[in-house]
């Protein structure tokens, strides 16, 4: 009888002093949904961007997993992010889905190549599911979820193409590339819930339409630089 009392007691020692660990720990992050668009026009020029939507409007964030296939389009604030900074990078991924998954819309021709770049091997027109990523937290060490009101922060940015396995690269750093510029324009007691993703443009950052300087990498020809190019867009994302 003593040896089974000693044995509860020590199980519900152990119970007390393991709820206790977890009320210190802080919550888990996880993934904020996020509802984003791609423009595919200027509005004040009317001049086609260079990234494109799928003409389907609003991208949603609706993943789900079914029998342990994940399918939809992940479109969130990431928990998965550097130097604990939770929720502090962009994703917007379609390549969850097979078939008929939303699509973005990249152009590459003469007119946005980059005068003295390294040399264009390809010019045309993508469709494709792609993984659209700002890089903050990794790249400059900052937050999109922390921003303030009518701030703005630099930060890396890609477009994986899957189909043609290709990825765009507008890192900022090098000679080749630019970051993109991301502003919030609101907030809440949580933190930035808007924001707008442009290219780095004049020396002020206030002109649109900007041009970002960006590397074509040739994902299955062992990351291969196949060309420079200017790229024009505007993104907006924004926090329920």
């Amino acid at each position: 009888m003593k040896r089974s009392w000693l044995l509860i007691s020590i199980l519900f020692l152990t119970l007390v002093a393991n709820g206790a660990m977890a009320a210190g720990k802080p919550p888990k992050a996880v993934d904020i949904p996020i509802t984003q668009e791609i423009s595919d026009y200027n509005d004040q020029i009317g001049a086609p961007y260079y990234i494109q939507s799928d003409g389907l409007g609003l991208y949603l964030n609706n993943i789900t997993t079914y029998k342990g296939q994940t399918s939809g389009t992940n479109s969130a604030l990431i928990a998965n992010v550097c130097g604990n900074l939770p929720n502090g990078d962009r994703l917007l991924d379609t390549g969850l889905t097979t078939g008929n998954g939303r699509r973005v819309t990249v152009t590459f021709d003469s007119t946005n190549a980059v005068p003295g770049g390294i040399p264009e091997q390809f010019f045309g027109t993508i469709t494709n599911r792609f993984r659209n990523m700002n890089t903050c937290t990794c790249g400059t060490g900052q937050s999109m979820y922390t921003m303030a009101a009518g701030t703005r922060i630099f930060c890396p940015m890609h477009f994986k193409l899957d189909g043609a396995n290709y990825r765009v690269e507008m890192i900022g750093g090098d000679n080749e590339t630019d970051s993109v510029q991301i502003v919030c324009n609101a907030t809440d007691s949580a933190g930035c819930k808007e924001w707008t993703i442009d290219p780095i443009s004049d020396p002020d950052y206030t002109s649109n339409p900007g041009k970002t300087r960006a590397r074509l990498v040739d994902l299955g020809n062992n990351n291969q630089d196949i060309g420079d190019y200017y790229m024009t867009f505007h993104l907006h994302a924004t926090r329920p």
